[in-house]
């Protein structure tokens, strides 16, 4: 996804890409930035998009950093954010070069690390590495691939019991069917035809440990039914759908 899909969605990105931040039933990722927070930090949000999470960081650093490769989401970004102080932005693609900043304690990337491309995803985890001081912390949200097959078999399950019932059975975003065992098994995955890299756990794991982090911290951070189907059935309760949330330290080089 280029710099021109994400100018093409700008303007309807409410409505068209999910709030991880809002949906986080447990408030696993306010945790982990509390914990960081201190106002002599800088935090930079590495692929802000409309700058959902500035707020959340203006409030707890004491200089942030918004990054996107989206001339338009960033636009929208500094006029939702205008009255916040702090805050500069900068317009790069963190896929291919390297970002033009200061060093920072806290590197925030959500749901940024969603290329089929392994180099492309390896480019973005070596540079956001440079961009960290030794010891600083990334808090990284991505895609987990474990979420996306238990949503199936939850599919699985209700057209089970609308066989059973007469009623009908729940109708998913990705579609399975549609999807090589290949594109499977590497967790390339289309959602709203666009094909979406979802992570393993132990994949993200070795990930970072390439990227020159060390993992110190993996949770689920889980969303309510509603965000996969309209109409969720009262049974279909925990466990429920998730994205991995990594808190990781800069402790080593990246290999490049």
């Amino acid at each position: 996804m280029d710099a021109k899909h994400w100018d093409s969605v700008a303007a309807n990105y409410d409505e068209l890409i999910f709030d991880s931040l809002a949906s986080d039933l447990h408030g696993h990722m306010t945790d982990l930035l509390d914990r960081l927070a201190s106002r002599r930090k800088t935090a930079a949000d590495f692929g802000c998009g409309v700058g959902k999470y500035l707020p959340a960081l203006a409030r707890r650093f004491g200089r942030v950093i918004a990054m996107d490769h989206s001339p338009e989401c960033l636009a929208i970004a500094r006029r939702r954010c205008q009255r916040l102080s702090g805050i500069e932005y900068h317009t790069f693609n963190l896929g291919r070069l390297r970002p033009p900043i200061a060093l920072v304690d806290v590197a925030l990337c959500v749901n940024v690390l969603l290329s089929p491309s392994d180099r492309t995803r390896r480019t973005i985890l070596q540079n956001i590495r440079a961009a960290l001081k030794p010891g600083g912390h990334l808090i990284l949200l991505a895609p987990s691939l474990e979420s996306a097959l238990f949503v199936r078999h939850r599919q699985n399950e209700s057209r089970r019991r609308a066989l059973a019932t007469g009623g009908s059975a729940l109708s998913g975003a990705v579609h399975f069917a549609a999807h090589s065992s290949r594109e499977i098994a590497e967790g390339h995955l289309r959602l709203n035809r666009v094909l979406t890299k979802h992570h393993l756990r132990e994949d993200l794991e070795l990930s970072l440990a390439a990227a020159g982090f060390t993992v110190e911290e993996v949770r689920r951070l889980e969303y309510d039914w509603k965000s996969e189907f309209d109409s969720p059935p009262r049974w279909m309760k925990a466990p429920y759908p998730w994205d991995w949330l990594f808190l990781a330290r800069a402790t080593g080089r990246p290999h490049r």
